[in-house]
């Protein structure tokens, strides 16, 4: 009897373990319409990027005028910058693609995992964890700072942002380098994060007149005098649009932020995990992974979820027209 007793304890445990542990889906009340696919693309999209996306046949997917169409084989898309293309290999070699179809190579002894361009100047972050400033004509190094080397980052690494006299870096142990260009010297050094692991900062942009970064736990807004903002929340992803700046948090909520971090409209979709989102005609539409597409207007007091063909589980990326899930797309214009 008391075997039989501690099988039963054993199997209710194991029950009631089993249902504490099922992963809460999203399941929206009120669905308009189930939306099918305009077309399909060639091969499936392996990487994105903010700029871009790249296909698994190299081709690469932007609504940026850029002279290349294919990635050389064995280089990887790091970022679009107007309209120049930086890409790189996992030896350390570079690649800048000019507006004219021309390209620059330089070569480094460690791999780049971040960089951006302003076409005379490169901003680059490696692999272990060496932020530098590459002057593009003479290929020499002209600013080069070594932090502590990390054991581990986020598959999200945010690129540098570079203005006319300033480049501010996203070092890969949580901390923004604001370097003067003309100078060559650090100027500003903010820390976002102690963490040990995947401390790196997944977002890097500019909101009126401030700096925008974010790591997988915390907002920061910078501004040019030096006053620091933070918010604590757990993050999807950000993006800054024409109509502001979204944040899309890890149990559904969206919030439209001011550049000091403030609420200004907010909504949820309880346990919607949104992968991507674009702007079109004012509306914000967010793919959730599960399937389905929301249509936020009216400064996020208006939602309109429609579901899709098939869950999102592959990569996904959007453009001003465009939303593509691995390699099928949908038309924004009339959604």
């Amino acid at each position: 009897m008391r075997g039989s007793g501690a099988a039963i304890g054993l199997l209710s445990l194991l029950w009631l373990l089993a249902g504490c542990s099922k992963l809460a889906v999203y399941e929206p009340t009120n669905v308009e319409s189930h939306l099918w696919f305009d077309e399909r693309i060639e091969s499936e999209i392996v990487f994105v990027s903010e700029s871009a996306a790249v296909r698994a046949d190299g081709g690469i997917i932007t609504d940026r005028a850029i002279a290349i169409s294919r990635l050389p084989e064995g280089f990887r898309l790091l970022n679009i910058n107007g309209h120049y293309l930086l890409a790189a290999d996992s030896g350390g070699r570079l690649l800048l693609f000019l507006p004219n179809g021309a390209r620059r190579e330089f070569s480094f002894d460690e791999p780049i995992v971040s960089a951006a361009t302003d076409g005379r100047t490169i901003a680059l972050v490696t692999r272990g964890n060496v932020s530098r400033l590459v002057d593009v004509g003479s290929a020499e190094s002209i600013f080069s700072s070594r932090e502590k080397p990390v054991m581990a980052v986020s598959d999200k690494i945010a690129s540098p942002i570079m203005s006319q006299n300033e480049a501010v870096f996203p070092t890969l142990d949580g901390k923004l380098l604001v370097v003067d260009r003309a100078a060559r010297k650090t100027v500003g050094e903010f820390a976002l994060s102690n963490e040990s692991f995947f401390a790196n900062p997944i977002f890097l942009g500019e909101f009126n007149d401030h700096i925008i970064a974010a790591t997988a736990n915390r907002f920061f807004s910078i501004s040019r005098g030096g006053v620091r903002h933070s918010l604590d929340a757990s993050i999807r992803f950000m993006a800054i649009f024409p109509s502001g700046m979204y944040a899309f948090l890890q149990d559904g909520t969206v919030q439209r932020l001011s550049a000091q971090l403030k609420a200004q409209s907010s909504t949820k979709e309880t346990y919607a995990r949104f992968v991507a989102a674009a702007e079109h005609n004012g509306a914000i539409y967010a793919a959730e992974q599960s399937g389905y597409l929301v249509k936020f207007e009216d400064d996020l007091k208006k939602t309109t979820v429609y579901e899709l063909p098939d869950a999102v589980r592959a990569r996904i990326f959007a453009t001003k027209e465009r939303l593509y899930l691995n390699n099928k797309v949908i038309e924004w214009t009339g959604r």
